[in-house]
């Protein structure tokens, strides 16, 4: 389990799922891939609710990434791709404001399954991804 608390927890956090991506099986892309992921998770849980945990788990073939916190629920038209809480953001605005609403997208198009659940005031993300090098 990593805690999310801090800026310098996603150095450890992207160390580790390139070494659990890596022992599972993962090409180098795939694990950067994957490390992406989570360091979009990560980066979320500081923005909005510091702190957090994300947990790391590897089957046969793939990896499972989850990502808990205790911040606001996230809307519905937020989870779309390049939406916020206010809907879609045109490319005009996306820079400006940091990328805002682009990264729950890069997660949902890196992952091969989503999920989110709000849980006794808890927000709960789940991604996995099954490697695809070699299949």
């Amino acid at each position: 389990m990593y805690r999310i608390a801090e800026r310098s927890d996603l150095a450890a956090l992207r160390d580790g799922v390139r070494r659990l991506s890596s022992a599972t099986g993962f090409d180098r892309r795939e694990g950067e891939e994957m490390a992406l992921v989570a360091t979009e998770l990560g980066t979320n849980i500081l923005k909005y609710s510091a702190p957090g945990e994300i947990r790391l788990a590897a089957g046969k073939d793939s990896l499972e990434i989850v990502a808990e916190d205790a911040g606001a629920a996230i809307p519905a038209i937020a989870l779309e791709d390049g939406c916020d809480a206010g809907g879609p953001i045109g490319p005009e605005h996306q820079l400006g404001r940091g990328g805002f609403g682009a990264g729950l997208g890069a997660i949902q198009r890196l992952s091969d399954h989503f999920e989110y659940h709000r849980i006794d005031g808890r927000n709960r993300i789940r991604v996995s991804r099954a490697k695809r090098n070699g299949a």
